[in-house]
């Protein structure tokens, strides 16, 4: 009797479990779709707290998952004031550097290159206390700040390392990415030749995006002062 007991009540366990995790990636797909296909950050932070978000999330999470909708929707002031709430409570070391990360991005967008130096530095602090089996990904973002930063001060030094990104990315916007920034990167060094270059590599991986108009009245005008911004 107590092992059918013991076997139901398992089996009921098993059951509630697998119910939770697909409720949990249904809601989560959910909202993502909400958010980065649909561009609805409004109706993306009222379900976020409705009861099904409330569930699946804890607080913290629900919080740090305000910073991108905030961004879009150009909430200055409150995502300032959440990113200073996030830094005062404890979280794992892997969400510590996503908020750090995110900070980065937010202040790199207003060209405040001290805010983003602040971050990076507490990037830096909390990947020494990483212990990741692959630390790549931590690594490469590290990489990724000192370019934002390199850029913000005018300064081309990585501009042959981003090319090398570029050229390592494929055929993807991503690689247009590196291009576009690679030829910024030329500009500061006041070698036009191979701005335009990039500036045409860039444009193949970035046409049906807010880029392309700019860098082809970039090429046909010759005038590059745009890469300035």
């Amino acid at each position: 009797m107590f092992w059918q007991y013991f076997i139901g009540s398992l089996v009921f366990m098993i059951a509630t479990y697998v119910a939770y995790l697909y409720f949990y990636k249904k809601h989560f797909i959910y909202l993502s779709e909400t958010l980065y296909l649909n561009n609805d950050a409004e109706k993306y932070l009222e379900d976020l707290e409705k009861f099904p978000s409330t569930i699946f999330f804890p607080k913290n999470l629900r919080e740090m998952m305000k910073i991108d909708p905030y961004m879009m929707l150009n909430k200055d002031k409150e995502l300032e004031d959440l990113f200073d709430s996030l830094n005062k409570v404890n979280k794992r070391l892997g969400d510590q550097y996503i908020v750090h990360q995110k900070e980065v991005t937010y202040y790199a967008n207003k060209k405040n290159v001290e805010k983003v130096k602040e971050s990076f530095e507490k990037m830096k602090d909390v990947r020494t206390k990483i212990k990741a089996k692959s630390p790549e990904s931590y690594d490469n973002a590290l990489t990724e700040v000192e370019y934002i930063i390199a850029l913000l001060e005018k300064d081309g030094k990585y501009a042959k390392d981003l090319a090398k990104k570029g050229e390592e990315s494929g055929e993807t916007m991503i690689a247009g990415t590196y291009f576009y920034k690679a030829a910024q990167s030329y500009y500061y060094q006041n070698d036009e030749k191979n701005v335009r270059k990039y500036l045409e590599k860039a444009l193949k991986f970035l046409k049906g995006t807010t880029y392309e108009e700019l860098i082809k009245k970039m090429l046909n005008t010759n005038d590059f002062k745009d890469l300035d911004n």
